[in-house]
């Protein structure tokens, strides 16, 4: 949060949680995972879910805000374009679909994994209804009144989801995963990396900046 320190997680070896290595000052953001080869990629679902909280935290900010706050609101654009719609894939291609397989009916995955690419859809909805005005915002505008109530039900929504997820999901499919499962998950995060992702928007209305 803003105005405390940020915990930046460090790369974890396969098996185990990230761990908190060292204290950012305020405003510092780690970068997405590096997806080497010997990578988890479970682990890096955890450290991605990390800086999704954030973004989350910084929508908040920018609901509050009374002064324009563009570099705020360009970071949040550039995640929603960028490492975000990648993390989605992930989850819905490459790690979802490995897990039913592997999962035991006493597990009772399957309904889950249907709610969480529900709200896979309805977050993508929202991104995309928020993203034209944080576009204006990244140009200095002031978020308008609808505009708070968009961000501050993005980051409702988003972590209810991040919670689910870290707590339920992310944990199984630790345990039934086997290793080619984890390879192979890997392999497509990395391939996807390799595609570059589209520009962020520009401000469909200059009023709302002059």
């Amino acid at each position: 949060r803003y105005g405390q320190e940020v915990v930046i997680m460090s790369d974890a070896k396969p098996g185990t949680l990230p761990q908190p290595t060292a204290t950012a000052a305020l405003g510092a953001r780690p970068s997405p995972p590096a997806l080497d080869a010997a990578h988890c990629p479970i682990e890096a679902l955890y450290e991605e879910h990390f800086l999704q909280r954030q973004m989350a935290g910084d929508m908040e900010v920018l609901a509050e805000t009374r002064i324009a706050r563009p570099d705020l609101a360009r970071r949040i654009l550039n995640n929603l374009t960028g490492a975000l719609p990648h993390h989605r894939v992930d989850e819905d291609e490459s790690v979802f679909p490995r897990l039913r397989r592997r999962a035991t009916p006493e597990d009772e995955i399957a309904d889950l994994l249907d709610r969480l690419q529900g709200e896979h859809v309805t977050l993508r909805a929202l991104a995309a209804e928020l993203m034209p005005a944080l576009a204006c915002m990244a140009e200095g505008a002031l978020p308008a009144p609808e505009d708070r109530v968009a961000l501050q039900r993005f980051a409702r929504t988003e972590r209810r989801h991040l919670i689910t997820e870290n707590a339920l999901v992310l944990p199984l499919a630790r345990l039934r995963l086997t290793a080619t499962d984890k390879a192979a998950a890997l392999t497509e995060m990395r391939a996807r990396r390799t595609v570059p992702s589209p520009l962020p928007p520009t401000c469909p209305d200059p009023r709302r900046t002059g």
